[in-house]
Formats: structure tokens, sequence, C-alpha cells
């Protein structure tokens, strides 16, 4: 059998999971949704007994199966009107007055709506071996439209979670990065995507079955792993910011030799400073053919020119820089502040940027790890390698923490610019200043509004300056 799991990304979902297991699993809101997916599918076999004999004694089931078995967002309300409450909730208030006022479904309607999804679960409850019918018999009734995987996988899942999945966004999402597939939450989707993730699941059995909580099962901690991409550590949403992110392995020159100078300064570089200011070229070719005119470049110094060409013209600012030494040393990491500049009184490496060098230290890649050999390597494609250096230096995603390290003039004598001495002057506090700066940096602008003289001004001259480490 073919595994559903891409190999490229086989190490990504490990180092994931490790990261879940040691943050999350067992902290208080792990416990805390591990508790009310127990407690939901107690009480889901509960409720569906209780409908199966109100069914079978010719009772009306409508209002029962609408609030006792689809699953409901914990809310006061939901909790007061004793709805099925669940950790994957399609229905956040009342189901009736959603769905019609969508027009999804016409009133007078419910008891067809209500006989088709007991109908449903039921037959799929007895023979999960005909989902796919189901599925098709269910679509095709003509009383609604909208209902899908999100409303009725987690009862399916409650009542037989060695047959079904559930699937909402947060699953719908890991799977279909991990497996590399396009799956909607349709539920014409839910019987391939159904097994495609009971096959994921299978596959790395051995990293989940260890850990399976007491009262749980391993569908369950993925699905608590899933929920903790989404909505703890929102990994996807960091992947398409990530997408304007770069990600770069970089040699402080010739064994490391200018690394300590570097980090003090927030400072990196470049050599072949004979080449004069890079933004003076066009492209990669001219810088090509001007070291081939230089002695002691070799005949085809492309390597040498590929680096110069894209240190000042693809790398930019927010991009995340890994210094190295060799190709199994990391020295730490840093994020790139500033654009390009030619440092002319320099005497060496005077290709220049500035960065902010959040963490300093050495690190050893093992077995067959290594990092590419050239200065300056653009590692963004390689998602497996980047997930590597980030939990081998504990990269940390949100925002980044001053450095220990005193701040020192730049190249043309500025004054330094440290957020904690300026703080207490400022009216924002450290999280808030943070949150505005990386949406700076991410947007290039925000506006600020107010009267004059409330210091729209003065705060702006701040953010600034932050950015750049300099007060100008």
């Amino acid at each position: 059998m073919t595994d559903v799991l891409i190999p490229d990304k086989k190490e990504e979902l490990t180092l994931l999971f490790e990261e879940f297991v040691d943050s999350y699993l067992n902290s208080i809101k792990g416990n805390q949704h591990a508790e009310v997916g127990i407690k939901s599918r107690q009480e889901a076999k509960a409720n569906y007994a209780k409908i199966i004999n109100a069914y079978k004694n010719g009772e009306d089931i409508t209002d029962s199966v609408l609030l006792k078995l689809l699953p409901h967002q914990r809310t006061k309300n939901n909790i007061a009107r004793g709805a099925w409450i669940h950790n994957a909730p399609a229905v956040t208030k009342d189901v009736k007055m959603w769905l019609e006022g969508a027009g999804w479904v016409k009133p007078g309607k419910w008891p067809e709506v209500s006989k088709a999804i007991f109908t449903f679960i039921k037959n799929c409850s007895d023979r999960p071996e005909r989902l796919t019918e189901e599925c098709i018999a269910f679509l095709d009734n003509p009383h609604f439209k909208g209902i899908q995987a999100g409303f009725l996988s987690p009862p399916l899942n409650a009542l037989n979670p060695n047959r079904f999945i559930v699937i909402n966004k947060k699953p719908l999402l890991a799977i279909n990065h991990f497996c590399d597939s396009e799956f909607t939450a349709n539920l014409k989707d839910y019987p391939k995507i159904n097994n495609i993730g009971s096959k994921l699941i299978s596959e790395i059995s051995n990293i989940i079955s260890p850990v399976v909580p007491k009262g749980l099962l391993e569908c369950d901690v993925f699905d608590t792993f899933t929920h903790w991409l989404k909505a703890e550590k929102k990994y996807w949403e960091k992947n398409k910011v990530d997408k304007k992110k770069q990600y770069w392995t970089y040699a402080p020159g010739r064994d490391a030799v200018f690394w300590t100078d570097y980090f003090e300064k927030d400072l990196m570089g470049l050599g072949w400073g004979y080449l004069g200011d890079l933004s003076s070229y066009k492209d990669k070719n001219q810088v090509l053919n001007e070291l081939r005119k230089k002695k002691g470049e070799g005949k085809n110094p492309t390597n040498s020119a590929l680096a110069c060409y894209e240190f000042a013209k693809v790398v930019k600012p927010g991009d995340v820089i890994f210094a190295k030494k060799g190709i199994r040393e990391v020295l730490g990491y840093g994020m790139v502040q500033s654009d390009y500049f030619f440092d002319e009184n320099r005497e060496t490496h005077k290709h220049q940027r500035k960065i902010e060098w959040i963490k300093k230290g050495s690190w050893r890649l093992t077995g067959n790890e290594k990092m590419p050999l050239k200065t300056l390597t653009n590692i963004t494609k390689d998602a497996r390698f980047v997930e590597r250096l980030k939990k081998i230096v504990d990269f940390k995603d949100k925002g980044f923490p001053p450095k220990d390290s005193t701040t020192q003039s730049g190249p043309n004598g500025d004054v330094p610019y440290i957020r904690e001495k300026e703080l207490p002057d400022l009216f924002l506090d450290d999280h808030r200043f943070d949150e505005i700066t990386s949406l700076l940096r991410y947007k290039k602008n925000i506006i600020l509004q107010g009267p004059p003289g409330v210091g729209k001004t003065f705060i702006a001259r701040h953010f600034a300056w932050d950015m750049m480490g300099m007060k100008d």
C-alpha cells in the first residue's frame, strides 16, 4: 500500500508533532481539550441511544437530532439548551435560525432535514463501508443544502472512531498539506479524505501511540494536533506570511571570523569589496563578468556572483538569516533590518546590511545533515531543512526579543536605539509596540490617527528608530 504522507514532509510533521507534545498536549489547554473530547464522545453515544429508542417508539426526534447529534460550540446559551458540545463545532447558535437565514433550509422542512441527518448517521454507523453511497444520497436530498462534513463527521467519529475521523478546517488543512491533496469540506469529498486521513494517522502511529492520554484514541490526538497547528501555533497563517519571508544560511567570513563583531554590532556583510556598490549592477551576469576580470576568482566564479547579487538584490528586510561556520555548525540567527548599503570606509566586507541578531550559540548538525558550502544560500524552498534549523536553535516566531548584548554604534556613529530604555517615555507597552512594528514590517505602512499634539510624530520616530536599531 502506497504511503499517503509525502516523504519530503515527513520530517516537518515529526518536528511539529514533537513541539506539539512538548508545549501543548499535556498543558492546561491540552488537558481541557482532551476532557471535552472524552465527554463529548460519551454524551454522543448516550444521546444517540436515546434518539434510537425514541425513533423506535414513533416519537418526534426532530429537535433532539438537531440539538443532540450536531456539534455545537461551547457557549452559555448552547450549554443552557442542553446542546451537544464538541471541540470541532459546526453550530455556533440556533441551527434553525442560522440555516433558514442563510437560505439553506426552508421553514417547515425541519422534520425532513432532521430525518435525513439521523438516517445518514445511523446508516453509516451500522455499515461504515457504505459511506460513499450515504454521502451521495444525503447530498441528493432536495430539502436542504450547506450541511457538509463539518456537521456530520463529528457524530460519526464519536460513535465509531475506528472508522471515521473528524473533518473541519483544522484537520483539512493538515491532511491537504502533509499528503499534498486538495480536498474540500464538502461532504462529497469526505469518503476520500476520511480514507486518506485514516491512513495518515496509521502511518504516524509510531509517534502518536506513545503519547496518547488516558481515555483518548490516536485519532483524538491527531485531531488535537491539527487544532494546535491552526489555533495555537497559527502555522498556516505563518506559512502564508513566510511565502514573502525568505530563509538564508550565511557565513560571516571564512571560519566565521567576523561573527563576534557582527553579532555585537547587528551587521552582516560580504567580501568582494573591489566590485564597488552592488546596487549599480543590473543583474547577476554583470556581477559574474566583473568577477571574471579579477584575479583569484577562478574561471567561473558563479557562486560568488550569485552571493553578491542576492545579498544586494534578493535579501530583504524581514528575512531570517542563520549564521553558520562550515557546513555543520549553526552559530545563531537573526532578522534583516535594512536594505543593502555599501560602506566604503570599511577595510573588508564593504557590502553591508543591518540585521537584528537574535541568538548566539553553537549547534552541531548530526548524521547526514549539512548546510550549503556557499557563503550565502537561499534555503526557503527546503521547508524541511528550515524547520530543522528552527528546531535546533529554538527559533521564536512571535516577534524577536532583544539580545542581552549591548547595541553598538552604527558605521556612521549613529546613537543606538534601545527599546527597553525608551519604553518608559512612551504610551505603549512592549507587547503592543512589537505588534505594531511587526505589522509595519509586513504591510510597509500604518495609519496613526488623532488630533494635533497627541504624539503621532513622536511615536512614529520611535517605530522607525526601533526598526533601524539606531537614532538618526
